[in-house]
């Protein structure tokens, strides 16, 4: 297990400014814990750089989430079981059950390669048991707030275990939080996704982090695409890791296909700057195809994972595939919480284009 390299990334979080040099970013003195208080109190509102119509959305007006599963197996994951609900009333029958569990990792060990943690929910520690490998954990992750997709296990009636399938990296430990990152700098969305990059691949280059950071928010602006959409998307598809290949060939941070990336005209899907490029290109003419549907976010998102021919035979539903749904899920439950620590008052989320902020 790699350790987190907290002095570079304490560094960073101290003098990160788009357009300084690396080595004064690192050079940088650490926040005072008096300066780092004061931006944790009341952190200012998101400076968006997307153009905007007139229309707006206020975050605190709309539902605070925009799809749930319709839990037609255990595979698809249910939201309404939460630890504090499985402790208390265990049964048994839900063996099996996918789930989607949220707290910070209080410990973090390896037996004979398979990650083994201790989450630390309201309800109480949960331990978590990993059958194979898992993305995100190849770093210690002690401290972090994180996600946990795993299925129940129980025995003797009694609730044990949940056995770990992925782990979804909301934050990492509080003195590395997006406060501090913003300590005397812009709240943009540069410096956001540039911390999310970071805290999900502390050994990547920096010139790198801002290059894809940066890139990121021109696609956005071009396209006039939501970017807390396309940043989770892109987390839950890759975790920001531009060499992620999956077992089914799919490449970089959109995790796109051989035949999709030509089909969008991306010669290296592995560059993460082309990635970015093709994957912003076809959720642009996703958002374009569904911007009449009754939820847009959602048959875009499936469209995205399934192939849009399967949504559109469905006229826009989210195919019952355990796979896509919970996709679709993870991605919405990321982005609320990318909201929430942007800063959920006073900050409005404006229609991007004439694209109506879905929530």
């Amino acid at each position: 297990m790699k350790r987190f390299y907290y002095p570079i990334f304490a560094a960073i979080c101290a003098g990160l400014v788009f357009g300084a040099s690396c080595t004064s970013a690192l050079q940088a003195a650490p926040a005072t814990d008096k300066a780092a208080t004061a931006t944790q109190a009341k952190a200012p509102a998101i400076k968006h750089l997307i153009p905007t119509r007139s229309h707006a959305l206020s975050i605190t007006e709309q539902p605070s989430h925009w799809f749930y599963p319709t839990h037609e197996s255990k595979a698809m994951v249910n939201p309404y079981l939460t630890p504090a609900r499985v402790l208390k009333h265990p049964q048994p029958e839900q063996e099996g059950q996918v789930v989607l569990w949220e707290g910070r990792i209080l410990k973090q060990s390896t037996y004979q390669g398979k990650s083994q943690l201790l989450l630390g929910t309201p309800a109480g520690n949960i331990a978590v048991s990993y059958l194979r490998p898992a993305r995100n954990l190849e770093f210690d992750r002690t401290g972090y707030r994180v996600a946990i997709k795993g299925y129940l296990h129980f025995k003797d009636g009694k609730f044990k275990a949940l056995s770990g399938l992925s782990c979804i990296l909301l934050e990492p430990p509080l003195e590395f939080s997006y406060q501090r990152w913003l300590n005397g700098r812009q709240h943009s969305w540069q410096n956001f996704i540039a911390w999310r990059i970071l805290f999900h691949n502390p050994d990547m280059d920096y010139q790198q982090v801002k290059a894809i950071a940066n890139t990121f928010v021109q696609k956005c602006v071009q396209r006039h695409i939501d970017p807390s959409l396309l940043a989770g998307l892109i987390q839950i598809e890759s975790a920001w890791d531009s060499d992620a290949v999956s077992v089914s060939g799919a490449q970089g941070l959109g995790q796109l296909m051989p035949k999709t990336a030509a089909g969008l005209k991306v010669e290296n899907a592995l560059d993460p700057l082309q990635n970015l490029e093709g994957c912003s290109k076809m959720v642009d003419n996703l958002l374009n195809a569904w911007k009449d549907g009754s939820n847009p976010y959602a048959s875009v998102l499936a469209s995205y994972n399934a192939g849009p021919t399967v949504v559109k035979k469905l006229k826009g539903e989210v195919p019952p595939y355990a796979e896509t749904t919970n996709y679709v899920y993870f991605i919405g439950y990321v982005r609320d919480d990318m909201i929430n620590i942007i800063g959920k008052t006073p900050m409005l989320l404006p229609s991007f284009g004439g694209r109506p902020v879905v929530l």
